[in-house]
């Protein structure tokens, strides 16, 4: 069995020496001694035979009394479960789980926040074994700044609190890193926040990356959760299978890696995008990582990324919040009410226990009293916006199936007021982290006026074109055997009217006029003469010219045509 030791000696890796042992035995960690044993690891095949001897004699002399330099750090001690967080000043992490005996890191600090721009890389000045990250050209140390903390009391609403500044090199780039622990929790927040300080834009790709430690066993098996999140797990034979590390995007647009520790820190080092893979099957040395882009404004704005970063022997995980709305778009005062669903999902191994949920409503929304289903069919408590059930919610744990999931809906009544409206949703539990969903389940809000009804135009006088009167042809043959006018005058007064032809000349559509609302539609025909007979009157011309203007013209044609009638039998 080939082995691979690596010193730990060199602190926090500076100097890192990497020890191939060779073929040995089972027994040489023991013969090793408990320190020297509990740091057998193994890697890849480095040197045999005398450079295995000649490494491992400079690993005992280093053993033996050498020293180097250690970053300056700041650590957040407590009760626990997370009983010691240590962020250096050039931004390695560190982590110590009640219930382990050793960090959850490899080497402890093989963690860190690192930045690529202007095809350089920053990080801090040394990773444990990441050298396919901090030994790719281009590779600067981050220029501590300041450190202060622990601040805070440890509570939700006082997290105990470490703020780390650095430079990157001379770029002007300032960074501001604010880690946060609440005690009772196993995950800590971490909110970098990167500024141009010269006046300068840039674009860059933020990474949070680590080389999982799952304790007794330095090898387990990858996989990869909703929302993005790199998930190490421990191996399926192991005393606790369900022990994970991961890092959890908060800041949407995150891409994530979980791989081979030294493919992770590869991936890194290419200074891109993180591929969004994993090794899912399986099982190896493994370590994970997420990355955001990000565009800096020459203004100087910040930009702020958040995460948590999770350590659970027994594979606990945070409750996720979501909320949907029962009506996307709402028309006001005809529907009075709508519902909200919440749900709360759970992709770890042991349930979850929530004592509040509570919600907090847009303006003009209110609760409907009795309207609770789901988790629990007891009435919130109302606080102006915010709605608040207590009591004992256990969200289930994941299965093969899928996530476990607890849902509860209630209705709402409407404001009358157009706009669209976001919801927010939270809770709280002992020990519980909880993803609040924020500025979600939108409705957009119609209020309906009055009804809107076309007005009837009311006719007007149409002054009678300038050009000539138009000539109308009579059919070629007149259906009644009568004689049929040779010509119509164009009428001094029109009603006004919409519609277009379907034949040469002829009309089609709805006129408006003083005699109300007539139709008339006229078949294809030549220039536009009716294609429907013309009725025998059996009276005299004037007569029949009365009903073809009926006929192609409408009523207040023929009106005029009646007076030219009256006009004529009285002599004038």
């Amino acid at each position: 069995m080939a082995l691979t030791w690596r010193n730990p000696a060199s602190g926090r890796g500076r100097g890192m020496i990497d020890t191939q042992l060779g073929p040995v035995g089972p027994e040489l960690g023991p013969e090793l001694g408990p320190e020297l044993g509990t740091q057998l690891r193994r890697r890849p095949p480095r040197a045999t035979g005398v450079l295995a001897t000649l490494s491992l004699l400079s690993m005992l002399f280093v053993l033996a009394g050498a020293s180097t330099a250690t970053a300056a750090s700041s650590d957040i001690t407590s009760a626990g479960p997370l009983t010691t967080i240590t962020i250096t000043d050039d931004l390695n992490c560190a982590v110590n789980h009640a219930a382990d005996t050793r960090p959850e890191w490899y080497e402890a600090t093989a963690c860190g926040t690192l930045v690529a721009v202007d095809g350089h890389l920053y990080g801090p000045a040394a990773i444990p074994a990441g050298g396919s990250a901090t030994g790719v050209a281009g590779y600067v140390a981050f220029t501590p700044v300041s450190q202060s903390g622990p601040t805070g009391s440890g509570s939700a609403a006082s997290p105990y609190a470490v703020t780390t500044v650095v430079d990157l090199g001379e770029t002007g780039i300032r960074l501001t890193q604010t880690d946060r622990y609440v005690v009772g929790e196993e995950t800590y927040r971490t909110d970098v926040s990167l500024a141009s300080t010269n006046g300068s834009a840039y674009s860059a790709i933020v990474y949070r990356a680590g080389d999982c430690y799952l304790q007794n066993d330095d090898v387990g098996r990858g996989r990869i959760d909703s929302g993005g999140v790199p998930v190490c797990q421990a191996r399926a034979g192991s005393d606790n299978p369900d022990r994970i590390e991961a890092f959890y995007p908060l800041t949407a647009g995150s891409n994530y890696i979980e791989a081979f520790y030294d493919d992770m820190w590869a991936a890194v080092g290419a200074m891109t995008n993180l591929p969004d893979t994993c090794v899912c099957t399986g099982e190896h040395d493994n370590a994970v990582a997420i990355s955001w882009p990000v565009e800096l404004a020459a203004s100087g704005t910040a930009t702020t990324l958040s995460s948590l970063t999770i350590f659970s022997p027994l594979g606990a995980t945070p409750v996720r919040f979501a909320k949907t709305a029962d009506d996307d778009a709402v028309t006001v005062p005809d529907q009075a009410t709508s519902g909200y669903t919440i749900t709360m999902s759970n992709e770890g191994a042991v349930e979850r226990t929530l004592t509040s949920i509570t919600d907090t409503l847009p303006a003009g929304f209110a609760y409907d009293p009795g309207s609770t289903t789901g988790a629990t069919t007891t009435d919130p408590a109302v606080s102006g916006q915010e709605i608040t059930w207590t009591g004992t919610f256990t969200v289930p744990a994941a299965t093969e199936a899928g996530p476990g999931t607890l849902t509860l809906h209630f209705g709402v009544t409407l404001p009358t007021v157009a706009g669209t409206y976001t919801n927010s949703v939270g809770g709280t539990g002992e020990g519980v982290t909880v993803i609040a969903a924020d500025g979600t389940a939108p409705i957009t809000i119609t209020v309906a006026g009055e009804p809107t009804e076309s007005p009837t135009e009311t006719p007007t006088e149409t002054e009678s074109p300038t050009e000539p009167p138009t000539e109308t042809e009579s059919p070629t043959e007149s259906p009644t055997g009568t004689e049929t006018p040779t010509q119509s005058e164009s009428p001094t007064e029109s009603p006004t009217s919409t519609g277009g032809g379907s034949g040469t000349g002829g009309t089609e559509g709805t006129s408006t006029g003083a005699s109300g609302t007539s139709s008339g539609t006229h078949a294809s025909g030549t220039a536009g003469t009716s294609g429907t007979p013309m009725p025998d009157t059996g009276t005299s011309p004037d007569a029949a010219l009365i009903a073809a203007g009926t006929l192609l013209l409408g009523g207040a044609a023929a009106m005029t045509l009646a007076r030219v009638r009256r006009a004529r039998s009285m002599g004038r």
